[in-house]
């Protein structure tokens, strides 16, 4: 393609240099008859005048023109009139011939177009000259657009000349732009992208009006078929090419809103000129598309000027794409007007213009699609790093979590055990302190693996009915021993508008109410704590509200981030560096909240206390009768001891499972592993529970829990109750368990509480089957 051009570049201005020295120049005389009153025998005797012939001007009608052909030579001349003339949709030529004029040339219909003289695209007819003589020729024009009269007198070989040249650059031009059509089209049919569907229609219609102003696309209709396509057809074909540059100009910059408002005013001006052309005004709609074609086209310049100035190398592109196109029909209406210029000049420069802005617009195009494939392969790269980190931080909390809490579970079961044993007092304040301090410690492990669940997107809601009466007294049951400790008085209250019954997730929202309470209690130095319930607008008002110093108002701004510790002399409650905490209370509250469809806040005055709430969409649960099940008394845990398999690789875990169940009244029996815990069951029977820890050798929990499952497929058994005892809090691993066949999990470290309960419910399941 460089090749063609370089060559094209190279010889055109030399053969026009020759074509130039050839070709004779003929002055035309014009007569104007815009009611097309006058016929061919009545229009020798009117008054031609040179004057008339102005160059550029839209024809009103008919325009009859006169050149004089002139022989001074004693010897007959052969040679070609040529019009320069291929858009005009009429043009017949006449001979005088004394008194009358003989019709050399109907150009009265479409078909005349394939009659030109060897296949021109303009009006050309072959003349003999008799020696010594002069003759005056007529045509007449009709055209849609504006009329430049440039008639030549060409020798028959300069003719041929003339016409090979200009058919090569059809073919060149031609040729280029239906090979970027395909090219494009496919692009446009494979990425389904709609800035190569807005380039591949504009160039079919530039395509198009190319073809209608050269009359290439009247070859190849019907002789009979519309002999005034070209005036109908013209203007309709700028506007829809117009049309769709703006579209291409609007998907290929991506302005700002502004911008896509003015292009989206552009294409509707040219659909209205469209309608316009209905009426077929044709100077109305020449002169009206001129100038908004005008405004716009300065606009989408400055505009892409702009964009280039603030680094969009695409705009760029564009800029020097369009400007170089709109100079070349720019330098081709200016040589229009110089009445020697060869007609080579002005096709080629408007060939060469709009080949420009092809070329550099499809280059554009497949620069700004490898730019997408880099970023997307950059986006993809990123995402697989960010699934590894995801992927690695989850490994590395789920490694945490069991290498923490396996420890833990020795130390707080061993703490439960001698809380429970004769100690005095003393002992008894050593043991409470080594609690206290293993709640602390695992609170913090369960902040840390809530924000990362969070943030992660692995918290699910498990919304059912609740009720909130039993709601508040979980809560004052939870934190009444700290309120006898602290002195502070805690006060419940519910509204009595409040609906008996939600439907909520209530382990997340006693969650959230756990640690507002528990904050008022922690910063609270004297006074009380109040927590109430109200119903406002559908929704679930949670207030809990405090006698401490209050938070300032700055420091109300960031309370509900992550980490965020207000220091002492921020004016935060009384709070100081003895009161511990990881600082993600707060956050994980809020974004419980919000995940549950709520809202959360604080109004608090310095020195008059704080009050935190929180709203929740009120939904009714379907069926009232759906209400949270109490738990199963703990007295019924009493009414026969169970054989417990203990599956745990741990001897110190071992030890404290073994002896919580003993203290409880139950039979622990134990096994090393996974295999042994399977190998038990097959030759010693089912036991009334097993504990099945989860990384064991040889056969994990979850490999164990399988084969279980199979063993009592195959021999027709009841399923035994396994229950999960895990050092990983993850909902995955939860998710595992359950799919293993495992029916609950108790993550470590195991309490007192706890175990009792789930022996409990196995207890009262076994009752249940008796019955």
């Amino acid at each position: 393609m460089r090749r063609w051009l370089l060559t094209l570049a190279i010889h055109l201005p030399l053969w026009l240099l020759c074509q130039s020295a050839r070709a004779g120049a003929l002055v035309p005389e014009c007569f104007a008859d815009p009611t097309q009153t006058y016929s061919a025998a009545d229009i020798a005797g009117q008054h031609f005048d040179a004057d008339s012939c102005a160059d550029g001007d839209y024809v009103q009608g008919t325009l009859w023109v006169r050149v004089l052909l002139d022989n001074p030579h004693p010897t007959p001349i052969e040679g070609v009139l040529d019009t320069r003339d291929s858009f005009s949709s009429r043009v017949s030529v006449y001979r005088s011939d004394g008194e009358r004029l003989a019709l050399l040339f109907d150009g009265g219909t479409a078909g005349a177009q394939r009659r030109n003289f060897l296949g021109a695209r303009s009006v050309a007819v072959p003349l003999r000259l008799a020696p010594a003589s002069q003759h005056y020729l007529y045509y007449q024009v009709q055209s849609p657009v504006s009329v430049y009269l440039h008639p030549q007198w060409l020798t028959l070989e300069a003719f041929v000349d003339h016409h090979r040249l200009q058919q090569g650059l059809t073919a060149l031009f031609y040729g280029v732009l239906l090979g970027l059509l395909i090219y494009n089209g496919f692009l446009a049919a494979a990425s389904r992208e709609l800035v190569y569907l807005c380039y591949t229609l504009f160039l079919l219609a530039t395509l198009f009006m190319h073809g209608l102003l050269d009359a290439s696309a009247f070859r190849f209709w019907p002789e009979p078929w519309w002999p005034e396509g070209k005036l109908s057809l013209f203007w309709p074909a700028v506007l829809i090419q117009a049309m769709l540059f703006y579209c291409l100009s609007g998907c290929f910059l991506k302005p700002g809103l502004f911008s896509r408002r003015v292009i989206q005013l552009a294409v509707v001006c040219c659909l209205a000129l469209l309608a316009l052309c209905i009426t077929q005004n044709w100077p109305l709609v020449r002169n009206i598309t001129q100038v908004v074609s005008l405004i716009f086209n300065v606009y989408l310049l400055a505009l892409a000027v702009r964009l280039a100035l603030a680094g969009s190398r695409p705009a760029a592109i564009y800029l020097v794409a369009f400007s170089g196109f709109m100079m070349s029909q720019l330098a081709a209406v200016l040589m229009a007007g110089y009445g020697n210029m060869s007609p080579l000049w002005l096709e080629g420069v408007m060939m060469l213009g709009c080949l420009w802005q092809a070329l550099l617009l499809s280059l554009a195009l497949g620069d700004q699609i490898n730019t997408l494939k880099v970023e997307n392969h950059r986006v993809q790269a990123e995402a697989r790093a960010a699934t590894a980190e995801a992927a690695f931080k989850s490994r590395f909390l789920a490694n945490m979590s069991h290498e923490i809490r396996t420890p833990m579970n020795g130390v707080m079961g061993m703490a439960d055990l001698l809380a429970d044993s004769d100690l005095n007092e003393e002992q008894q304040k050593y043991v409470q302190t080594i609690r206290g301090s293993g709640k602390i410690l695992l609170k913090v492990i369960n902040d840390v693996l809530d924000i990362a669940k969070i943030e992660d997107g692995g918290i699910e809601l498990q919304p059912a009915p609740l009720e909130l009466q039993s709601l508040l007294a979980d809560i004052k049951v939870l934190f009444q021993y700290q309120a006898l400790e602290s002195g502070l008085a805690f006060n419940i209250s519910l509204a009595p508008d409040v609906p008996r019954v939600a439907l909520l997730d209530g382990a997340r929202v006693t969650q959230v109410l756990a640690n507002l309470v528990g904050n008022a209690f922690k910063f609270t130095e004297r006074g009380n704590v109040s927590l109430s319930v109200h119903y406002e607008s559908s929704q679930l008002l949670f207030r809990v509200q405090d006698t401490g110093r209050g938070i300032n108002e700055a420091a109300q701004a960031e309370i509900f981030e992550p980490f965020r510790q207000l220091p002492e002399e921020q004016g935060a409650c009384g709070r100081d560096h003895h009161h511990g905490g990881t600082g993600l209370g707060l956050a994980i509250s809020r974004q419980l909240v919000e995940l549950m469809g709520g809202t959360i806040g604080v109004n608090s005055v310095e020195g008059q206390g704080s009050c935190f709430w929180f709203r929740l969409p009120y939904r009714r649960p379907q069926s009232m009768d759906q209400t949270k099940s109490a738990s199963i008394p703990a007295a019924q845990e009493s009414s026969g001891a169970l054989q417990v398999l203990v599956a745990e690789d741990n001897s110190t875990n071992r030890l404290v499972i073994g002896s919580m169940l003993e203290k409880l009244g139950h039979q622990p029996l134990y096994a090393n592993d996974g295999e042994a815990a399977l190998n038990f069951y097959c030759e010693q029977g089912a036991p009334d529970l097993i504990l099945m820890d989860f990384e064991m050798p040889k056969l994990t929990g979850v490999q164990a829990a399988q084969a279980i499952r199979q063993w009592e497929q195959q021999q027709g058994l009841a399923a035994c109750p396994i229950y999960a005892l895990s050092a990983h809090a993850l909902p995955e691993h939860r998710a595992t368990f359950l799919e293993a066949g495992m029916q609950q999990v108790l993550n470590k470290p195991l309490q007192m509480d706890e175990l009792r309960q789930a022996l409990a419910e196995v207890t009262h399941k076994r009752r249940a089957e008796a019955q």
